[in-house]
């Protein structure tokens, strides 16, 4: 287990040590989710209905939040189907659901980091298949110091209720600061 000293912030343990390849190619090191609330979700860009959806709840999420606050906040989508999903692939789809800011990137893994991240984050339902169209539309919050602090399950999920709870998790992280 990662120790940190006093006042050391990080991205979540779950994330540490993975290749994440965001929609430019880029590799998505540890200081881009350290010192930010991270908003994850898991999708596939051939899905037909629902990653399209949850990704519209998170835009929405997005856009009620207040410019100050985006800053503090990074959206991670990670895609579940890796064969298929290449950065190129993330771009388009992040571009064509709006959702192409340097406060949201959708990220690429590969099958074998992406088979135990799935199996930490309990992403695919106990003894279903591990196929794309399987997985869960759970949305993970975590906290500034990289803990976990919610789970949102389904895309009945309200997007100003999501956006009200990153606001109150950057201000009580702020305000614990001062």
């Amino acid at each position: 287990m990662h120790c940190q000293s006093h006042g050391e912030r990080s991205g979540p343990e779950v994330l540490q040590q993975l290749q994440l390849v965001d929609q430019d190619g880029e590799r998505i090191d540890e200081d881009a989710l350290s010192d930010r609330v991270v908003v994850l979700n898991f999708m596939f860009t051939r899905c037909p209905s629902v990653c399209p959806r949850l990704t519209q709840v998170l835009r929405e999420a997005f856009d009620g939040l207040p410019e100050e606050t985006q800053r503090h906040v990074q959206f991670l989508s990670i895609s579940v189907d890796p064969v298929h999903d290449r950065p190129a692939t993330l771009k388009a789809f992040a571009r064509k659901h709006r959702a192409d800011s340097e406060t949201w990137r959708f990220a690429h893994i590969e099958e074998r980091e992406l088979s135990a991240l799935a199996e930490r984050l309990a992403v695919f339902e106990p003894g279903a298949r591990k196929e794309p169209s399987a997985h869960s539309m759970a949305i993970y919050l975590f906290d500034r110091q990289g803990r976990p602090r919610q789970r949102y399950t389904g895309t009945t999920l309200e997007p100003q209720h999501l956006a009200r709870e990153i606001m109150a998790l950057v201000a009580l992280e702020r305000s614990s600061k001062s």
